[in-house]
């Protein structure tokens, strides 16, 4: 049967590329994730970003070069986790630094994981909030609250089988994460405008809370 023992050393010459492809992915995610959560963690203390931005992308492009020769494989749950998690962080800080958001074809990153990862945006939103209203900054509070509800409303628009793109549970976590935000920003609101001086203009709550 020598030609069954040439299929085999076929199969396992490719087995083993697939599995070093495997292995060169869970090692460079791991990477991926730990820098775009510590560009997270620096956003919100106020740090510098930018070498480690720079690192990050350059370690995405890495990441995405050597899978797209294995098309099959960019289509493992560990890759649009990773790219998520990078999408967040990018996306992150240019809402913060700029009020804007980046196109993802300026990312390199798929638009499901851009999407996913846009998602997640909320929750660090919601963080930056929390952390503007107690140091009393009430606007930057109410600013990054809109940056969360009008996410909200334009991934709302897109309704696709879960098996396509999973953005419903994410859809219900943000709904829930915006309704919290804003009880937490209303209660601000009160308790600001009842502590003022009568000389003092007193915020509007209906711009929070219609």
């Amino acid at each position: 049967m020598q030609k069954l023992e040439e299929i085999i050393e076929k199969a396992r010459r490719w087995l083993d590329v697939k599995d070093s492809v495997r292995e060169f992915a869970i090692k460079k995610s791991r990477e991926i994730i730990r820098l775009s959560s510590e560009i997270i963690q620096d956003i919100h203390k106020g740090a510098l970003v930018e070498s480690k931005i720079n690192e990050l992308f350059d370690n995405v492009q890495e990441f995405i070069a050597r899978l797209e020769e294995h098309p099959d494989m960019m289509q493992m749950g560990l890759v649009r986790d990773t790219l998520q998690e990078y999408c967040e962080a990018m996306i992150f800080r240019e809402l913060v630094e700029k009020g804007d958001v980046p196109n993802p074809d300026d990312l390199k990153a798929p638009l499901d994981s851009y999407l996913l990862g846009l998602c997640d945006v909320v929750g660090e939103l919601r963080r930056k909030v929390l952390d503007s209203l107690r140091k009393g900054k009430t606007s930057d509070a109410i600013r990054f609250f809109n940056y969360m509800e009008e996410i909200y409303s334009k991934i709302l628009r897109l309704h696709y089988p879960q098996g396509l793109i999973p953005l419903r549970p994410k859809q219900d976590a943000m709904r829930n994460i915006i309704e919290r935000t804003r009880s937490d920003i209303t209660m601000a609101l009160i308790i600001e405008k009842f502590s003022r001086t009568s000389e003092e203009e007193p915020l509007d709550i209906d711009k929070v809370y219609p």
